[in-house]
């Protein structure tokens, strides 16, 4: 049976699952059209929950503008650097890629997770992924334009 849930209940639920491990992170590979090769990745955040694998549209919509937001995105960026950033120190030319909601670009604490994972060592490798659904406000635009000077580069998500 699968039960819906509420953004309320999506919000206590989600922080309890950052709390307890629900989450992990599959890794989708990004094929050279040329030669074949893997030159990176897309990271696709996975909740396992109530007996279930959610995927990201089940719960992504009820966090947005939300802090929780923010601590999920921070987590993929730590967890990324985490289980990823040996094989990006020895594939300089690859590339990882993740979502990031409009909502958080300018805050800090983009930039504050990369430090302190590592990630931000890897800029060149690094592509955010601004998702669909905002419009980043002005303190998000300088943000992107600050990352893309220091070597990130910055995609718009569109379904």
């Amino acid at each position: 049976m699968v039960r819906q849930l509420t953004r309320m209940t999506d919000l206590t639920e989600v922080r309890h699952g950052l709390a307890h491990g629900e989450f992990f992170l599959e890794y989708l590979p990004t094929i050279s059209l040329t030669d074949g090769q893997c030159i990176g990745a897309e990271a696709l955040v996975r909740w396992r929950h109530a007996a279930t694998v959610h995927q990201p549209a089940e719960f992504i919509p009820r966090i947005e503008n939300t802090p929780v937001s923010g601590l999920l995105t921070y987590w993929v960026i730590d967890t990324v650097a985490t289980e990823l950033g040996d094989w990006l120190r020895a594939n300089r030319d690859a590339l990882i890629s993740f979502n990031v909601p409009p909502e958080i670009l300018g805050r800090g604490g983009l930039e504050y997770v990369a430090a302190k994972s590592g990630l931000i060592d890897r800029t060149s490798q690094v592509m955010v992924e601004i998702t669909e659904r905002g419009i980043p406000d002005p303190l998000g635009v300088e943000a992107i334009s600050y990352s893309q000077r220091k070597g990130v580069k910055v995609a718009l998500g569109a379904h």
